[in-house]
Formats: structure tokens, C-alpha cells, sequence
């Protein structure tokens, strides 16, 4: 099944989306394509019917270079717990 271009964002990466990218990154990604902060609200909270493709793919790369810094960080501090309950033991 195709998918019509005038179609907004899924419903589950806009879900992503609000969860992952912090208010300056949305001003860094309007900067860096010269639009307005609310348009890319827009293209996140699924209000935009036909989203600029080149825009929302900025979106989803910030998103996931973000949950994996976050992956990172999580894996070092379960580590560092990990060493911490054997030193216990």
C-alpha cells in the first residue's frame, strides 16, 4: 500500500518524535532550513498535511543520534553499577 504524500507523519513517530527532540533542536533544524519554530511543531504533532521530506528526515536523524547518546550513556552507567554490586559481593 502506498503512501499518499499528502499524508501527515505516523502517529507513532510523532510519538517519537515529542519524546526524543528538545525544544533547541527543533530551533536548530528551523534555523538550518530557514522556517518558522511552528512549522516544525507542525510536522511533529501530525498538523502538517504534505511535511517537507527534507526537514522531517533531519527530524528522525536527530532522534536517533539521540537515543543512541542516551543508549551510550546508559550502557557506561549500568557498568559502573555492575562493578559497584561486585565490589559489594
Amino acid at each position: 500500500m502506498a503512501i499518499n504524500s499528502r499524508t501527515p507523519i505516523s502517529s507513532l513517530l510523532s510519538k517519537l518524535l515529542k519524546d526524543t527532540l528538545t525544544t533547541s533542536q527543533i530551533q536548530d533544524i528551523a534555523n538550518k532550513y530557514h522556517v518558522h519554530y511552528n512549522t516544525i511543531i507542525n510536522i511533529r504533532d501530525r498538523r502538517k498535511k504534505d511535511p517537507n521530506k527534507q526537514i522531517l528526515k533531519e527530524m528522525i536523524r536527530m532522534a536517533i543520534s539521540h537515543q543512541k547518546q542516551t543508549i551510550e550513556t546508559s550502557k557506561v552507567l549500568l557498568d559502573q553499577l555492575e562493578k559497584e554490586l561486585e565490589k559489594l559481593m
